[in-house]
């Protein structure tokens, strides 16, 4: 079965995650934990998101 996650980030919190060096890390976690078969970065709503098919 395939499962398709979609977050949506907090903009200020997402900036403050990209100004300290923390996302990329938080990001990489992320993937490392849920072993997506694709993981795709785009901006919806003039948001940050991220969407991944597992």
């Amino acid at each position: 079965m395939r499962v398709l996650l979609k977050a949506t980030l907090d903009t200020e919190k997402a900036n403050e995650a990209i100004r300290s060096g923390k996302l990329p890390e938080l990001i990489s976690q992320t993937l490392d934990h849920i072993k997506p078969e694709a993981a795709y970065m785009n901006a919806d709503d003039l948001r940050k998101g991220l969407s991944q098919r597992r």
